[in-house]
């Protein structure tokens, strides 16, 4: 793992988000992610640089230090599930247990990761609660991805919008100068 970015980020109080997605848009600029994506973790903390290194190795050993305070959201994305309703899910092992329902996506074996889900970029992505994102405060997010070199610009990995359909929150792979961007607030 590796710290992309920092910096602090007010959330007001008012935002109001209610449709959360991984791998989706609704944007029409904005392209869907096609590629693989693992280990999500939302905090309603900021992380240092040791703890983000931690949530990313894939050895299995125990961390040297509470890698869950605070935790609000871990999708490991290596396994979909179907619920009672026979509907298609992602399983947050969180204590929050938001879980995310799948349209499409795919479970793919990786070299490295053993498992991992897999967006087509057309029109696979996961729906996720409303109460995914932290209302109020510093948050940390980290996942691994994997788009390859042909994934097109201004890609979305996770979006978040308000009833209007206001974006809220949007962490774009790549953006047109080949970085991640993370795009807070309306």
């Amino acid at each position: 793992g590796q710290e992309v970015c920092s910096g602090f980020v007010g959330v007001p109080s008012s935002i109001n988000r209610t449709k959360n997605y991984i791998a989706k848009s609704l944007a029409p600029a904005a392209k869907c992610f096609h590629g693989q994506m693992l280990n999500l973790r939302v905090y309603n903390r900021p992380l240092s640089p040791e703890e983000i290194n931690e949530c990313m190795k894939v050895d299995g050993t125990p961390p040297p230090m509470n890698i869950n305070s605070g935790l609000q959201l871990h999708l490991p994305l290596n396994e979909i599930v179907e619920n009672a309703a026979k509907e298609k899910e992602v399983v947050d092992v969180s204590p929050a247990k938001l879980n995310g329902k799948v349209h499409g996506a795919t479970i793919v074996a990786d070299s490295r990761f053993g498992n991992c889900i897999n967006f087509d970029g057309v029109d696979d992505y996961i729906d996720l609660p409303k109460e995914t994102i932290p209302q109020t405060g510093e948050i940390t997010i980290s996942f691994w991805a994997y788009g390859g070199k042909s994934l097109p610009k201004n890609t979305v990995l996770i979006s978040a919008y308000n009833k209007g359909n206001q974006p809220l929150l949007r962490v774009y792979l790549p953006w047109s100068d080949r970085r991640i961007i993370l795009d807070y607030g309306n």
